[in-house]
């Protein structure tokens, strides 16, 4: 889900240094980080008040000073409520045991490799017994070849766990490789490139790069971006093989901060493109490929609002678009004269279809609609011979397009899962209608027969349906289960149904799983997210609470039996939940909470990355400032008693900063009333610390602990279920 920007916009920052600061740090030199440090009782952070004045609006804000990671006192405060956390979870050990064994013991080792087809060669990844790095490899033709490796990534690590490969692309000779690593896990990149024939180096690493690049047509150079500043990548670089970084020539520079730039090459080879893009505006220049130091072209330049795609076929590109559509239409303009006047109508826009994506190939046009919150593939014949959907085998599922590096093929390959399949890759044949498997996901134990989905339909308080997306054990009989209710529902991003493995031990122990589609997601199309952004985010937190109401009153759950669950603005969402209902579940999961919204939009110190105050609104606008304001969850926590929380941080994150989660779990102790679990876990170790857990091994950890957190509050069996649910049988 979603948040996937490197250098993104809320980056962790320090406490300005320009505001009050030889006051706080005489003050907090005198003061301990927590007034109470007993063993097996919550800290209690100090208070510094600290008044801010906007649009004749004063706050006091009285724990800002947890901002300063390098304050001494705000690492010790972290430090507290972290020991504070292991000695109230502590007998939640043994069952955090036993469930990281449970997720381990799932795996099954697979029969097959799920590989893709480039040129005359298969390439694929795999892992060496018990190490979680990769190798890439490829073999000459198909798979019963001999094999090849291409890269180790444990050759690179140096004892590093953290290490990660971000985009591996082959020349389009195949001699060669470009691949960018990322060595602490903060998003922060270096491209390399290396010849196979001798595994030699062509040149000292380019560094302070994003993990986007392109190969010129020859392959004797890449197109890569890098930051400028704060924010994303806005700069377009030309390396070309055996020279030195110094002397790259920069192709593009983006000086709007609130826009990004993203280097794409289309699927013929024919060009490079540029999408340059905010949150809901783009625009699209491109280059051809084969010369590469010439104009870029403007195709569409950017108007406030509208989005574009980029395709080409044989003369002609092809433009999705937005524009004069609410749901996007699929557009053609000979490469000649790419005017306006020029631009004709391909695939109409038709109501309720938001066309997603589009993919295009010699004989075959590849279309991703959703209608009604489902996602259907159309086929489209280019030579004339009409078009079908591809049939799937259920209604709650999940798909798109993996790795087609292939122009002239009639074979599209795809990654799906649904609530009840786990993630599976498959081939299907255009002309043939016909399915072949690439790889499917087994788990040990796991019998798909044993559960079944559903979709329910919750009435928020404006008349909107608002979906639900369900998955559970079949029971002989209709009652109220305990539940998991997970929601996002920000930047228009798609909470599609799809089978999460951890999710297994809590499915084996009766719970329900159920996604919330609330407005702000892209789970109903454009529309969906408009409904739930800027001045009508409330919505998102109402229909929140409407999926809730909804489930207790038709007999899905009860409320002393229900857990929310929500990751950055899916925390957000959560935490305003609760300011307004804080009796409307029985605990919830606080991901990475973005919570101090007013904060965070308005700090100066980190600036936002592309189109942040395009979701959100700007608080310098007196009418933003006090709509958000009035949802905020910082800015909003009541004298009540607030469920048992299990609350999340990563210093290194640069989305959700861990100062939002520390102040807010601060400021509901100060204000809430006392007698229920509030824990809060931050991540401090450096990602780049040799010798540490790997990165699978941590994600495992916390899972586990989030998976007894929840058993525990629902009271469920420590030993998950076994039998026919359908005949009765729990054990």
């Amino acid at each position: 889900m979603s948040h996937r920007r490197k250098n993104g916009s809320r980056r962790p920052s320090l406490f300005s240094p320009n505001r009050y600061a030889g006051i706080l740090l005489g003050i907090s030199t005198l003061l301990p980080a927590a007034e109470n440090t007993a063993p097996g009782k919550p800290p209690v952070a100090k208070r510094i008040p600290e008044k801010t004045t906007l649009h004749n609006d004063s706050r006091i804000d009285e724990y800002s000073w947890l901002r300063d990671i390098e304050d001494p006192a705000t690492r010790a405060y972290l430090k507290a409520e972290n020991q504070y956390a292991e000695t109230a979870l502590a007998p939640l050990r043994p069952l955090v045991k036993l469930l990281r064994e449970e997720i381990q013991g799932r795996i099954v080792r697979p029969k097959t490799i799920p590989s893709w087809q480039e040129g005359s060669y298969t390439y694929y990844t795999r892992n060496r017994e018990g190490s979680p790095l990769p190798l890439y490899c490829r073999k000459k033709g198909r798979l019963f070849a001999k094999e090849e490796i291409l890269l180790d990534v444990a050759s690179l690590a140096d004892g590093n766990k953290n290490v990660r490969v971000g985009t591996f692309l082959v020349s389009p000779d195949h001699s060669r490789v470009a691949y960018s690593i990322d060595r602490d896990g903060r998003g922060e990149y270096s491209i390399h490139l290396r010849a196979f024939a001798d595994a030699r180096a062509l040149d000292a690493p380019i560094e302070g790069t994003t993990d986007n690049l392109a190969w010129t047509a020859d392959g004797t150079a890449i197109i890569y971006t890098r930051s400028a500043g704060s924010g994303g990548p806005r700069t377009v670089w030309l390396h070309r093989l055996g020279e030195k970084q110094d002397d790259d020539r920069l192709l593009y520079h983006e000086r709007d901060r609130e826009y990004s730039v993203r280097v794409n090459k289309t699927l013929d080879g024919r060009f490079i493109w540029l999408d340059i893009f905010n949150r809901d505006t783009s625009e699209i220049r491109y280059i051809d490929a084969s010369r590469p130091t010439g104009r870029l072209e403007l195709l569409a330049a950017r108007q406030a609002g509208i989005k574009y795609g980029f395709l080409h076929h044989g003369q002609s590109f092809y433009i999705r678009t937005n524009e004069g559509s609410g749901g996007s239409r699929l557009m053609v303009v000979p490469e000649a004269d790419t005017a306006r006047k020029n631009w004709r109508e391909k695939v109409p826009a038709h109501a309720g279809i938001t066309l997603e994506h589009a993919s295009i190939f010699r004989h075959h046009l590849v279309l991703f609609e959703k209608q009604n919150g489902h996602r259907r593939v159309r086929i489209e014949n280019l030579d004339g011979q009409g078009s079908h959907y591809i049939d799937f085998p259920e209604r709650l599922y999940s798909v798109e397009g993996w790795q087609n590096r292939e122009f002239i093929t009639n074979r599209f390959r795809m990654a799906y899962s649904s609530m009840l399949v786990p993630l599976s890759f498959f081939e299907y044949n255009m002309d043939a209608r016909r399915w072949e498997s690439i790889h499917e996901v087994t788990f040990k134990g796991y019998k798909r027969e044993n559960y079944t989905t559903e979709r329910v339909q919750a009435q928020a308080s404006d008349d909107v349906s608002v979906p639900i997306s369900l998955v559970y054990r079949k029971r002989p009989e209709k009652s109220a289960a305990p539940v998991l209710l997970r929601v996002y529902g920000s930047y228009g991003i798609n909470l599609d149904p799809w089978m999460n493995p951890i999710d297994l031990s809590l499915l084996e122990r009766g719970v329900t799983i159920a996604i919330a589609h609330v407005r702000g997601g892209g789970d109903l199309g454009a529309r969906w997210h408009e409904e739930g952004r800027l001045l009508k985010k409330k919505n998102s937190i109402g229909d929140l609470i409407a999926c809730v109401d909804h489930l207790v009153k038709t007999g899905h759950a009860a409320p002393d039996r229900l857990i929310l669950s929500g990751q950055g603005p899916g925390a957000l969402a959560v935490a305003a939940a609760l300011n307004q209902r804080p009796d409307l579940a029985r605990s919830a999961i606080v991901d990475l909470p973005y919570v101090d919204l007013l904060n965070g939009l308005l700090d100066k110190s980190a600036p936002l990355g592309a189109g942040e105050y395009d979701e959100w609104g700007n608080p310098e606008s007196g009418e933003h400032y006090a709509y958000i304001k009035s949802y905020s969850p910082y800015d909003n926590i009541r004298k009540a008693s607030y469920p048992d929380l299990l609350v999340t941080a990563d210093l290194n994150d640069n989305r959700s900063p861990f100062w939002m989660a520390a102040k807010w779990v601060a400021r509901i102790r100060a204000m809430g009333k006392p007698g229920n679990l509030i824990a809060l876990k931050t991540r401090l170790d450096d990602r780049g610390v040799r010798g540490g857990a790997a990165p699978r091994d941590n994600f495992i950890e916390g899972r586990a602990l989030q998976l007894a957190f929840i058993i525990d509050r629902l009271k469920l069996d420590r030993v998950p279920a076994s039998g026919d649910p359908a005949r009765g049988e729990t054990r």
